[in-house]
């Protein structure tokens, strides 16, 4: 699209670090690749244990998330949740909570964000 050239080292880094779960920027300056940018969500300490008591609870763990599937299914398999929704708009999050309550499930959504308010409006417990 930008016709910048992506040496293969610089792609292979991306490629492993996407199966990391982190997010990858390539910049450029004067169409030359410049600098590789890699971020990552860092999960709270307490994050594992929290999805181990829910789970022990009998509740579905659920990964809703504006996300790459890549990234959200590492995550997801970090935690060993039970489902993953990928790149999913604020609309769509709360289509998901919609669903679910026409499913019969009440739903606990937690959020980190302002795409997250109308999800977490609609779910049982926000």
């Amino acid at each position: 699209m930008f016709n910048i050239e992506i040496p293969r080292e610089a792609s292979e880094c991306m490629a492993e670090e996407t199966r990391s779960g982190a997010t990858v920027f390539f910049v450029a300056v004067n169409s030359r690749l410049s600098a590789i940018i890699v971020t990552r969500d860092d999960l709270r300490e307490e994050t594992p244990e929290v999805v181990v008591f829910l789970r022990e609870g009998g509740l579905t763990t659920i990964l809703a998330t504006s996300d790459s599937r890549v990234v959200a299914e590492a995550l997801s398999r970090e935690l060993g949740l039970d489902a993953v929704y990928v790149e999913l708009r604020p609309k769509d999050k709360a289509e998901l909570v919609e669903k679910m309550k026409r499913d019969g499930r009440k739903m606990l959504f937690v959020g980190d964000g302002v795409n997250d308010a109308v999800a977490l409006g609609r779910a049982f417990v926000g």
